[in-house]
């Protein structure tokens, strides 16, 4: 009887952990809740704007108080990641992955530089995606996410769930999830 009951209490106990923290952070949060991105000028409008409402989504949330800044944009002539002092947004090979967040520094003024793979179908407008398209404002929401802080979530619909299928536009919208997330960070 006692066995059962330890199990029991076990087995309640790492589901509500699990429901409480689905998520996880990924080194320490930026001191000064303020992280300025600078995005390659030879992006499109189309582009840009994806980037630009992704930040957003981020900056609506009213109990953290981290604001995405417009840095400004620079022609990006260097390999990127790369430690230089600024946060990067650029297209490149991203290795397989649709886009991938490099940390560069991890002190109280975080630096990240984030590829986003230029081999890949993207939808970049707010229209909704079709079947053969990635939606680049979910995936940048998702990459910005860890620019943040936050590691992936267990939570399938959470936008900082580790996968996004195409046509798939639910990421754009945050899930309480990574709200509590962010707010917990900051």
């Amino acid at each position: 009887m006692r066995k059962t009951t330890f199990f029991t209490t076990l087995a309640a106990l790492v589901l509500t952990a699990t429901q409480a923290f689905s998520w996880t952070t990924w080194g320490t949060k930026d001191g000064d809740k303020k992280m300025y991105l600078s995005v390659d000028t030879g992006y499109s409008s189309c582009q840009y704007n994806a980037m630009k409402r992704g930040a957003q989504s981020w900056n609506a949330v009213g109990c953290s108080g981290f604001t995405f800044r417009q840095d400004n944009p620079v022609k990006i002539d260097r390999p990127v990641p790369s430690k230089d002092g600024r946060s990067h947004i650029t297209y490149s090979s991203a290795g397989g992955a649709l886009a991938v967040t490099y940390l560069m520094n991890n002190s109280s003024s975080r630096e990240c530089d984030m590829i986003i793979d230029n081999g890949v179908n993207f939808n970049c407008g707010p229209d909704a995606s079709r079947w053969n398209e990635y939606d680049l404002e979910g995936v940048v929401c998702h990459e910005e996410g860890h620019m943040l802080g936050l590691g992936h979530s267990s939570v399938q619909a959470a936008t900082m769930y580790y996968a996004i299928g195409a046509g798939d536009d639910s990421k754009r919208s945050l899930h309480q999830d990574d709200i509590d997330g962010v707010c917990y960070l900051y």
